[in-house]
């Protein structure tokens, strides 16, 4: 799985931990910079949750389980956001 974590549905509460975390300055605004490094720190917990093997590397095996597993959590939170509505 990508997440270590299940965050459950998207949400304006959430979206805004997310900027609060990105805005490593606190300034109340987000630069190019700080959006690069929240994207980056977002692709390394990726790519180690999908290096199962942990030898630094991703197989195409990996990659697909990684890619499947992503599809599965997005799908796994429409629905909760669907059953919310």
């Amino acid at each position: 799985a990508y997440a270590t974590s299940d965050a459950g549905p998207p949400s304006p509460e959430r979206g805004g931990e997310r900027f609060e975390n990105a805005d490593s300055n606190k300034d109340g605004y987000l630069t190019k910079e700080e959006m690069q490094e929240a994207q980056n720190q977002r692709l390394d917990r990726m790519y180690n949750d999908s290096d199962t093997d942990k030898d630094g590397k991703l197989s195409k095996e990996e990659l697909d389980q990684g890619r499947k597993a992503m599809r599965e959590k997005m799908r796994t939170r429409f629905e909760k956001m669907n059953k919310a509505q």
